[in-house]
Parts: C-alpha cells; sequence; structure tokens
C-alpha cells in the first residue's frame, strides 16, 4: 500500500509540475504585453471638395475602445505644403472639457508637419477612457492645379500609452492611425477690378 501511495503521489507530481510552470508561463505573458486597441483619427476621413482660399478644420479624436486608459498622445501629421498651409500660431488649438489632456511642450510647425504631445500629466480624472477629440487642426487651400485628393496622415511617430492593468509603462497600446483627404476643386472668386472710362469732355465753340 505505501509503494502504491508512493507511485500515486510522483505520478501527482510529474501532472502538477508541468502544468504549473505552463500556467505561470501564460500569467507572465498576459502581465507583459499591452493590448494594442486604441485608434487615433483625423476627422472628417472624406468631404465635399473644398475650393482654393477655402479654411478647412479637422479634428483628432482617440478612441482607446473601452480598453486602454490613455495617458499620453503624440503624434505628427503630414501634409502637403504646396496645396494645404497651417498658422503656425493657432494652426493646432487642444480641445476643452472633456478632453483634460495637455501639452506636455508647444505645438511645434514645420514645413509639411505639425508635431503634438498631450499628457494627463499624473492627473488620473484626465485619462481617455471613451472617445474624445482632443484637438482641431485648420488648414488654409492653397492656389493648385491639381484636383486630385490630398492626403493628411499621422507620422510613424505616432504613440499611445496608456495606465491599464495589462499595459506596461512606455508601451504603444495604438491599433491603427487614419488619415484623411481632401478633394480640391475650383478656385477662388476674385472680384473684378472695376474699369474706369473718362468721358470726354465737351468740345470748345
Amino acid at each position: 500500500m505505501k509503494k502504491v501511495l508512493l507511485i500515486g503521489f510522483i505520478l501527482v507530481l510529474l501532472i502538477a509540475i508541468p502544468v504549473t510552470v505552463f500556467l505561470l508561463q501564460q500569467q507572465q505573458k498576459t502581465k507583459s504585453s499591452a493590448v494594442a486597441a486604441t485608434t487615433i483619427s483625423i476627422l472628417p476621413a472624406s468631404q465635399t471638395p473644398v475650393n482654393v482660399g477655402d479654411t478647412v478644420p479637422l479634428t483628432v479624436k482617440v478612441d482607446p475602445t473601452s480598453t486602454n486608459l490613455v495617458s499620453l498622445v503624440k503624434f505628427t501629421i503630414n501634409y502637403d505644403n504646396t496645396k494645404l498651409s497651417v498658422d503656425p500660431t493657432n494652426g493646432f488649438v487642444v480641445s476643452g472639457a472633456p478632453n483634460l489632456l495637455t501639452l506636455t511642450k508647444n505645438v511645434t510647425y514645420g514645413i509639411n508637419t505639425v508635431s503634438v504631445s498631450l499628457s494627463a500629466n499624473g492627473n488620473a480624472q484626465a485619462v481617455i477612457q471613451q472617445p474624445t477629440t482632443i484637438g482641431t487642426i485648420t488648414f488654409k487651400v492653397l492656389p493648385t492645379a491639381s484636383t486630385a485628393p490630398t492626403q493628411i496622415t499621422f507620422g510613424t511617430d505616432t504613440q499611445v500609452l496608456s495606465l491599464g492593468s495589462t499595459d506596461q509603462f512606455n508601451e504603444n497600446v495604438l491599433a491603427s492611425a487614419n488619415p484623411a483627404a481632401l478633394s480640391i476643386t475650383g478656385s477662388a472668386v476674385v472680384s473684378p477690378t472695376p474699369i474706369v472710362i473718362a468721358t470726354p469732355s465737351a468740345a470748345p465753340t
């Protein structure tokens, strides 16, 4: 009987040890892998064609899809500077409530880029948990001969950090960065320059 019990105990150990090791590995893997579920979009993705000289505001929206707790958003918006321009003083404006993220540094305006970094700065109330508009970027349409759509995209440096229980510090949880497209048609309306025609004076008698 003792031998049977000893053999049974050994068999249980042989089964339990591999199972325990497997479960620990799975738990460690779960803890070390953030869930990349957040999307960032430029909206509207497309709209009716715009004319030369038009002012076009577009919004930047973050959607954590109820999975991530977004505490930092860093991105660069790229655009064609032969077709569009951005005011370097207020081209990008951070949205107010419900967005509570604030700039970590001033917005940087390049030749054809706008770089933005927003953070909760340790404020738990500022963490984004639902679809939220974080800012508006306004473009001015420049004279152009091309009517093909022009793309407004996010740079490869786009980063989203999360405070979720399975999300690790400094691990990018960005799932996708969705661009927008503008179709340019027509031209700016120019008022005709009035032509002054002199009235001939009467011939002297």
